[in-house]
């Protein structure tokens, strides 16, 4: 995995990633998002529970370059800086219809590629089944989860709301442990 790939961020306030230089970060229908690219199809990067649009940094770097139109990474509902949930809901429909709305506001009669890991690719998945109303051309998940359990459902608010501890210096002891593990620190939840 190349260095930056993946880099730690917090649940609250993302790192200084390295996003594209030409990227803009605005909120978009209650969702955080990082958007680059020209006018065109859209790449919609979803990340996997816990997470932030961060994990996809990389991946917008090279679609920065190579993809014909506009990519998209955005901060599920109740995860990083997006909107918490009103009603404290969290399910599969409800987040693709948060996505929905924004690729609504975003480029609306554009074809969508979607991109996701682990819940990113069961959203992908619910996106592309047509319920949405949105393009969806193309639905890739990747490490999809696909028996869900009433209390791993229910574990959705709860996971996506929780502080990831940012593994800054002081985080080089749990690194090399990590390390030592065969494993590579991303993040890590101390709460």
């Amino acid at each position: 995995i190349p260095p930056g790939m993946f880099p730690v961020v917090t649940n609250d306030r993302p790192t200084s990633a390295a996003w594209p230089a030409q990227a803009a970060e605005e909120i978009i229908a209650g969702l955080r998002c990082v958007v680059g690219g020209q006018p065109g199809p859209v790449l919609l990067l979803i990340h996997g529970l816990g997470a932030t649009a961060e994990v996809w940094t990389g991946v917008a770097t090279i679609a920065e370059q190579r993809w014909p139109g506009y990519w998209l990474a955005a901060d599920l509902p109740g995860h990083g800086g997006s909107a918490r949930s009103a009603t404290g809901d969290y399910n599969f429909a409800m987040m693709a219809a948060a996505l929905a709305r924004v690729l609504r506001a975003v480029a609306p009669a554009e074809p969508v590629t979607a991109l996701g890991h682990s819940l990113g690719g069961v959203l992908a998945l619910e996106l592309a089944g047509g319920r949405h109303a949105t393009p969806v051309e193309c639905a890739i998940g990747i490490g999809i989860k696909v028996g869900w359990t009433e209390a791993e459902l229910g574990l959705l608010g709860p996971v996506a709301g929780r502080r990831v501890l940012e593994l800054g210096a002081g985080g080089a002891q749990g690194a090399r442990w990590l390390a030592g593990q065969g494993a590579h620190a991303v993040a890590l939840d101390l709460s």
